[in-house]
């Protein structure tokens, strides 16, 4: 099912199920679909949120790195502080993950929607977290090598992908 949206600095629209649905917020930025999910920047005088809001026009989650919060609405608005969050996405629309931390002392994150934290995840030997890659059907992080990971280029970033079952990561391709 493709859904399009359109967007301003006010609202953002779209069609769901043949239904027209719209979320109003100042200061949009930016707006995408994001698998599951409808993905929204908004500034406020320089300091950005980040919000995930589903195809019924409904907030599940917002996201500061400047103020290192995140706030989930299930069944209330429930802050939670995570110091050093750098990236948070949705996963399956039941749970989200975070990266924490920086190069070595990086670490992926799993919590529900009441804000418990449920795993923690080592990045791949020989790698660290970069950023939060796709997330659909499958969790996909890209990961910074050393020389010995690098390809014969010199590019090492690379996409991997989590099976959440048993914490194995999976090299799957050079990300961009």
């Amino acid at each position: 099912m493709e859904i399009e949206i359109e967007y301003n600095n006010s609202e953002v629209t779209w069609c769901y199920n043949g239904k027209f649905f719209n979320y109003s917020r100042e200061g949009i930025e930016f707006a995408s679909v994001d698998y599951n999910t409808i993905y929204i920047e908004i500034d406020h005088d320089g300091r950005y949120e980040y919000q995930y809001v589903n195809f019924e026009g409904k907030l599940l989650l917002s996201y500061c790195i400047a103020t290192e919060t995140v706030t989930v609405f299930n069944p209330g608005p429930k802050i939670i502080k995570i110091p050093s969050i750098q990236d948070l996405a949705i996963y399956n629309n039941q749970r989200f993950l975070v990266l924490v931390g920086e190069g070595d002392d990086s670490r992926l994150r799993e919590y529900n929607f009441q804000g418990d934290l449920l795993k923690e995840y080592l990045s791949p030997a020989g790698y660290t977290f970069y950023r939060l890659g796709e997330i659909g059907p499958e969790i996909n992080v890209v990961c910074q090598g050393n020389k010995l990971t690098q390809d014969k280029f010199g590019r090492n970033d690379w996409n991997f992908t989590l099976d959440l079952e048993t914490g194995e990561w999976k090299r799957q391709s050079l990300a961009y």
